[in-house]
């Protein structure tokens, strides 16, 4: 059986939205696990009266409000299913979401299986070019696709064995408001033996107006913070990728950061901005970086950091995952 967990904060306009796109999944031993996580609107009265359906198993939590990483621990402590996915309230997923990942997962030496994600922003759906393909590779070439953005997903778009989770110890970062599905997307993969990944969209990722990750605060550091502070395991598991992401990694986060601040404030805060966080050494050690896009610019911030937040305004702003 698979286990879903999917926290919720006052999302009673979602919650049947991503319950209705689990009714016409094609794979159906599954149960969703509804983490109510100290909700000031109707969501778990919505979760409650799901909960009665006769299709597939539904659980719920209700927990005053401790954050998202909390709420998803919360129920991988209440998860029964052999295998785990995670989602968002407010997201859905392609009806083949589950037997995709699945099938993959029980059919070869795999203890994670990575698909892609589809962005849904406001209404319009980014197309994406994919071949569908599926194959495995071992983790230490799934850390470096990932680091270069080759492997272009979020925690969501996963399914992991629940024994490896509890071997590893693996939990959500508890205590913080952005990153930690990052954080935990790249442990996962460091613990691996072998990845299994699906080049095609199965999660549809849903950006609307005045959601989380579309405001921006300083709050954003936590994935640069999360990010450090995963050194010491690439270290001991990964020492010949170790040198690469200590270089890139974090840098690359800061870099994000520093691009999205570029379109929300002044020129001249956004200079003070680059001097208060050190940014231009992040982007001397990014001028090597495979992704032309985050070398060149880096290249630009050195050379001219009005011109960088001219460039960042006209191409428009970016969404950190």
């Amino acid at each position: 059986m698979i286990s879903v967990i999917i926290p919720v904060y006052n999302g009673e306009n979602y919650v049947e939205q991503i319950y209705e796109s689990f009714t016409n999944q094609t794979y159906t031993n599954f149960e969703l696990i509804f983490i109510n996580d100290g909700s000031t609107d109707g969501s778990l009265n919505k979760i409650k009266q799901l909960s009665i359906n006769e299709n597939f198993r539904i659980k719920y939590i209700n927990q005053t409000n401790s954050g998202v990483s909390a709420a998803r621990n919360a129920g991988l402590r209440k998860a029964e299913g052999d295998y785990i996915c995670f989602c968002d309230v407010d997201d859905t997923v392609n009806k083949t979401y589950l037997e995709d990942m699945y099938f993959l997962l029980t059919r070869g030496n795999t203890d994670l299986v990575i698909a892609r994600d589809q962005l849904n922003r406001e209404g319009k759906i980014r197309p994406e070019q994919h071949t569908g393909n599926c194959y495995i590779m071992p983790a230490a070439m799934a850390l470096e696709k990932y680091l270069y953005g080759i492997l272009d997903t979020t925690c969501c778009a996963t399914m992991v064995k629940r024994e490896f989770l509890l071997k590893n110890n693996l939990q959500f970062a508890d205590g913080y408001k952005y990153g930690e599905d990052v954080h935990m997307l790249w442990r996962m993969i460091a613990c691996s033996t072998n990845v299994a990944y699906i080049d095609k969209p199965l999660y549809i990722y849903h950006l609307q107006a005045g959601s989380a990750m579309s405001a921006f605060n300083s709050d954003r550091f936590h994935a640069y913070f999360l990010t450090k502070e995963l050194e010491d395991l690439m270290q001991k598991r990964h020492p010949v990728f170790f040198d690469t992401f200590k270089k890139y990694a974090a840098n690359k986060i800061l870099w994000s950061i520093t691009w999205q601040w570029a379109t929300q404030i002044t020129n001249k805060e956004f200079r003070n901005f680059i001097k208060r966080n050190n940014v231009k050494k992040s982007m001397y050690d990014l001028l090597t970086f495979k992704n032309k896009k985050v070398a060149l610019s880096s290249f630009i911030c050195l050379i001219s950091p009005t011109v960088f937040r001219k460039m960042a305004i006209f191409i428009g702003k970016r969404y950190m995952a």
